[in-house]
């Protein structure tokens, strides 16, 4: 699953993600966006219920976790609700 998400997330523009280097359950990326409003962000995912967690202080790098009960369906919800948010961004 942490494949299926890091290749869906690596097609979003703005997103920075080493698809060859997911290799486990977890998946890192980090965004490429001068002054991303990353707490707009995390808001966008808490009213999507998807949990996501930075890695930094600059919250520029985050980490999704892929668990063994998560589906594929899902996978592709969380794709989906990533690339709404950084489309509106270049509207």
């Amino acid at each position: 699953m942490a494949k299926l998400l890091a290749v869906g997330l690596s097609q979003i523009p703005g997103i920075v993600v080493s698809v060859e280097k997911t290799q486990t359950n977890l998946v890192y990326w980090s965004v490429s966006i001068d002054n991303f409003d990353h707490k707009a962000f995390f808001s966008y995912m808490q009213k999507h219920n998807i949990r996501i967690k930075a890695f930094d202080e600059d919250g520029n790098l985050y980490r999704f976790v892929t668990h063994y009960h998560i589906r594929n369906e899902q996978v592709e919800q969380v794709v989906a609700a990533v690339k709404a948010f950084f489309a509106e961004l270049s509207n």
